[in-house]
């Protein structure tokens, strides 16, 4: 059996726009630009390497110590410095740490706090501040103020979002 005649289809050929020579014109496309690499991540530093910032001068029962990205709060190491970028927390009343620039900072209950070398930011609680005096004086952060200090003993309390500042001294 005969299938029968084939057909076949070929697509219309385009009209050539008016002005168009009709010599065909190789023109390359364009290269796209390229894409902006990200900015390698600096490595984790181990803990060992952060700067020591303070230590703790009341008994190593008040205070509970953890890295910004650790999730437990271990107790505090008798005779551990206390390093950059670590969350503190008191277990009893009140924790005292000292700076390394020689402020003295006393941690209320309740507080949650974090030491960057002549500044610490206060998350959560109370803090009072002897700070003595220096160029660059003693800052404290809070989620909407900044507290910055030379030679004056202060108190700044974290209340909701609102920071109360009392200067006792100074």
């Amino acid at each position: 059996a005969h299938p029968g005649p084939r057909a076949s289809v070929t697509p219309p050929v385009p009209a050539p726009a008016a002005g168009d020579t009709g010599k065909a014109t190789s023109q390359k496309p364009k290269p796209k630009p390229a894409k902006p690499r990200p900015k390698p991540r600096p490595p984790v530093r181990p803990l060992e390497m952060l700067p020591v910032v303070a230590h703790l001068v009341s008994s190593p029962g008040a205070l509970r110590v953890r890295s910004a990205s650790g999730p437990e709060w271990p107790p505090y190491q008798q005779g551990r410095p206390i390093r950059r970028g670590e969350l503190l927390q008191p277990s009893g009343t009140t924790a005292r740490i000292k700076t390394v620039q020689g402020h003295e900072v006393l941690l209320k209950q309740g507080t949650v706090a974090q030491f960057r070398g002549g500044s610490v930011a206060l998350f959560r609680g109370e803090v009072f501040v002897t700070a003595q005096r220096s160029p660059r004086g003693f800052v404290v952060r809070t989620p909407g103020t900044t507290t910055t200090v030379h030679g004056t003993r202060f108190n700044v309390r974290l209340v909701g979002s609102a920071a109360q500042v009392t200067v006792v001294a100074g």
